[in-house]
């Protein structure tokens, strides 16, 4: 075997390898997008979970001043009736 052939064959091993970690390459770009793309999903996931809280936390606090406006009101109104039996 000459020196050519020596060259031929080592260069034929050298683009195998180079097609293997070209491969190799293309597997962990793909895995790393995968995972990129299951982290934003994640963090959507999240805000939406945190936007929602916060309505249900405003709307939980609109219910509440409500219903002490109205308990005040009844309580109001009870004592103005109670006393107009009282004078009347």
């Amino acid at each position: 075997m000459n020196k050519i052939d020596k060259l031929d064959k080592e260069l034929e091993k050298a683009r195998e390898k180079a097609a293997e970690w070209q491969a190799k390459i293309r597997e962990l770009e793909s895995r790393n997008r995968r995972k990129k793309q299951q982290q934003m999903h994640l963090q959507q996931k999240l805000q939406m979970r945190q936007t929602v809280l916060q309505t249900l936390q405003r709307e939980m606090k609109y219910i509440v001043h409500s219903m002490r406006s109205r308990k005040a009101v009844r309580s109001i109104s009870a004592y103005s009736q109670t006393k107009t039996h009282l004078v009347m």
